[in-house]
């Protein structure tokens, strides 16, 4: 049971599921995650929609939604990490909605970036993560095999 436990894929797994419910609670409570709704929502919002009264609540809708797409999929990945024999359909959820937020995040910021007054963050922090997902999810499925996994 230890060595479940300490698996690297679990630990690893464990620690997006942290990371994504952390990331959708922060997003949700304004002022708790800085420069989130600041530097990325409402800089795309108002980039798509102009200047006018409808990009803040646009951004603002946007940020509600992947916060708790970042909740859900956190939510799904620990609750199926303590599953006994049924933990793929939850974190294979958690880490299907993760991977398509991430894969959304890198296109728009990657299609904005160079555009003239726009401080976005770096478009190339998504790949990274991309990639951790993919590969711990990957790594759980060949380690685990339906077992539980913490």
């Amino acid at each position: 049971m230890l060595k479940r436990i300490l698996d690297p894929s679990s630990v690893s797994m464990t620690l997006i599921g942290v990371f994504a419910l952390t990331a959708g609670i922060a997003s949700w409570i304004p002022g708790l995650a800085f420069g989130r709704y600041e530097l990325q929502f409402l800089p795309i919002a108002t980039a798509v929609l102009g200047d006018g009264p409808l990009a803040p609540i646009i951004a603002t809708s946007a940020r509600m939604l992947v916060s708790l797409v970042e909740c859900i999929a956190g939510l799904a990945i620990l609750i199926g990490l303590m599953r006994a024999g049924k933990y793929r359909a939850g974190v294979s959820v958690g880490c299907s909605l993760l991977i398509a937020l991430f894969g959304i995040f890198l296109v728009v910021i990657f299609s904005l970036h160079h555009t003239p007054g726009l401080k976005l963050p770096p478009w190339n922090q998504y790949p990274v993560f991309i990639v951790w997902f993919l590969l711990t999810w990957h790594l759980m499925e060949r380690d685990h095999r339906c077992e539980r996994a913490i």
